[in-house]
């Protein structure tokens, strides 16, 4: 029982880590692309009047600008970042519900109350934490925040 609670523990505060950091960088591209937006329909109304002899540039400016106003609907990172923060804020508190189950270990609490209660977040983890194969899944990144828990925790 010990093993399994502490690999949950593990398992739970990488996978927060993950999700906290994808969700953050999706907020980021959401930005960028905002502010990408933003200058590009700028600058093709400025290229009207100052680049008017320069044809090609409002062009390639102007399609840019429709091009990525039809795909970011289309992609919907608002509703991405929604769930990916979602996912992270719920690994969030089944690292906190295991390290607290890991401290009543710790401090020899009663084992059949352990083993039910670790049971309870188990079943938790299950509803709670679904697959979805529209999210992003990043090995690079899943190791680094492996490497990075490890280190938190001493082991590396």
């Amino acid at each position: 029982m010990r093993n399994e609670i502490w690999n949950s523990m593990l398992d739970a505060e990488m996978n927060y880590r993950y999700w906290s950091y994808i969700s953050k960088s999706y907020h980021k591209m959401e930005r960028n692309f905002k502010f990408f937006l933003a200058i590009m329909t700028s600058g093709t109304v400025a290229s009207w009047g100052f680049w008017g002899e320069i044809e090609i540039v409002w062009k390639i400016l102007s399609g840019t600008s429709a091009v990525v106003a039809i795909i970011m609907p289309i992609i919907d990172l608002p509703k991405l970042i929604k769930n990916m923060s979602q996912i992270s804020q719920k690994w969030f508190q089944l690292k906190i519900d295991y390290e607290i189950l890991w401290l009543s270990l710790k401090n020899n609490k009663n084992q059949a109350t352990i083993e039910k209660e670790y049971k309870r977040i188990k079943e938790n983890e299950k509803r709670s934490i679904q697959p979805d194969a529209n999210l992003p899944r990043d090995e690079k990144l899943i190791q680094k925040c492996f490497n990075e828990v490890l280190i938190a925790k001493g082991l590396k």
